[in-house]
């Protein structure tokens, strides 16, 4: 199940970062750790992606992202969300179905979709993604 899948040590971080509120010093170190790792490993983002998206416990936070991509070296949602859905395409093409349509859904809930964001997804999508 999708619950399942997400109890693996990985996503118990995910959790973490889920149950913290972002004004805690804790959060922020957190943040620190995931982009750090996320500079070695870029898989990490196209993962937390799936958390915010399978998990019953990080219902309603797909804001977590956006300060998760402000916290890396790319420095901004769009450049980080386009990087870690390439890194998703290349590594697991199931797994980008499964997110683009919450993804597509929440770009556009976030007004990006007005600043050329929606439009990119739109367009990677309709270039063989799915």
């Amino acid at each position: 199940s999708l619950e399942e899948s997400v109890g693996k040590p990985l996503y118990v971080t995910f959790r973490n970062l889920c149950q913290m509120q972002e004004d805690n010093s804790s959060f922020s170190l957190l943040l620190e750790l995931l982009s750090e790792l996320y500079q070695k490993q870029p898989k990490i983002g196209y993962h937390l992606l799936y958390y915010l998206r399978a998990s019953k416990a990080a219902s309603g936070k797909m804001r977590l992202y956006e300060s998760f991509a402000q916290a890396t070296q790319l420095g901004d949602l769009h450049t980080c969300l386009m990087m870690d859905m390439k890194a998703c395409q290349e590594d697991d093409i199931r797994l980008l179905c499964y997110l683009t349509p919450t993804i597509y859904t929440s770009v556009r809930a976030s007004g990006c979709g007005a600043t050329g964001g929606g439009a990119a997804l739109r367009e990677r999508a309709l270039s063989g993604w799915c």
